[in-house]
């Protein structure tokens, strides 16, 4: 339904602003998931206020690295809310 196309359309703004997170990164690199949440709920839009559609609560965050299209991210140590960055296949 629409619900889901807008969740949808939310979840490109996400993943843009990981990515954009991610090319600070080294592959093997381990980031902790407070840092990327910090990130995504004061990013920047391209009109330069904060972009509304980045917010995002820890379990939505979790479940976006889980089930990224790249599968960019992995858990490390026991989902202590710490993750590997695997690196960008497209790179």
């Amino acid at each position: 339904g629409a619900k889901l196309m807008g969740q949808r359309n939310k979840n490109v703004h996400r993943h843009a602003a990981m990515k954009k997170f991610s090319k600070r990164l080294k592959p093997g690199e381990l980031f902790n998931q407070r840092t990327l949440r910090y990130y995504m709920n004061n990013y920047i839009g391209v009109n330069g206020r904060r972009h509304k559609q980045t917010t995002v609560t820890r379990i939505e965050l979790t479940s976006l690295l889980r089930t990224h299209p790249s599968s960019m991210y992995q858990p490390a140590m026991n989902n202590t809310g710490w993750w590997i960055y695997i690196g960008d296949e497209e790179e």
